[in-house]
């Protein structure tokens, strides 16, 4: 038997670390500061910096760097936005959606896609230390992806105020958006693994499709003579 990956086939969540359901997972750390400002107030601002603090924690296993696309942009962000609506952090969408339902439906054709979500970190440097230091969340960073996009959304009259999403995927069509990730970047942020509790909380999911069974063994032929 051959097993072949289809697009069409059911979706599995598969836990990023032993023992946890990936969707159930959600490590929360100390209250995080209020702010009454948005840390940023463009894409543009935050991508980049966390595209080259990603990349530059990736390198620490010689793992090869990631980069933007604009799709995985355009689903995180509206996660983000979901989430700060709602004033709540997690994986299903107001609608009931799934990482894999805003994927697709950003129009982004992948093989693999996981996501990392967190809320009350107040910039780039503190949301990605609260991943580094969760195991499930570090194995999407390190995980076997080219391209991921954060969103983020700034909501002064909730909780946690700041929202953050990382959507992850690997694709055999979709294209960078030509951002470099290099970790000689000046736009760089310092990030530690440590013992000592980040602000805010995070949550992470991982996603494949389940393979379909081929059968290609030798059709059963008689011949009558």
């Amino acid at each position: 038997m051959v097993f072949v990956q289809s697009p069409l086939a059911l979706l599995t969540l598969i836990a990023a670390t032993s023992k946890v359901n990936a969707v159930e997972y959600e490590t929360h750390y100390g209250a995080a500061s209020k702010t009454s400002v948005a840390a940023y107030t463009s894409y543009e601002q935050y991508a980049t910096i966390m595209l080259v603090a990603v990349n530059k924690q990736r390198a620490t296993q010689g793992l090869p760097p990631m980069c933007l696309n604009k799709k995985l942009h355009d689903s995180a962000q509206l996660h983000s936005d979901e989430m700060a609506a709602g004033n709540y952090l997690g994986h299903q969408g107001s609608q009931g959606s799934t990482v894999s339902d805003r994927i697709t439906q950003a129009n982004y054709k992948w093989n693999a896609v996981a996501e990392n979500v967190a809320s009350g970190q107040s910039n780039v440097e503190d949301v990605m230390v609260s991943w580094i230091n969760s195991p499930g969340h570090l194995v999407n960073i390190m995980g076997e992806y080219t391209m991921f996009a954060p969103g983020y959304t700034f909501r002064m009259d909730t909780e946690d105020q700041h929202f953050w999403t990382q959507d992850f995927g690997s694709s055999d069509i979709e294209q960078c958006d030509g951002t470099s990730g290099s970790t000689n970047s000046t736009q760089s942020v310092e990030q530690v693994q440590t013992d000592q509790e980040p602000e805010g909380s995070v949550d992470h999911v991982s996603m494949y499709p389940t393979p379909e069974v081929v059968d290609t063994s030798a059709p059963d032929c008689h011949s009558n003579f």
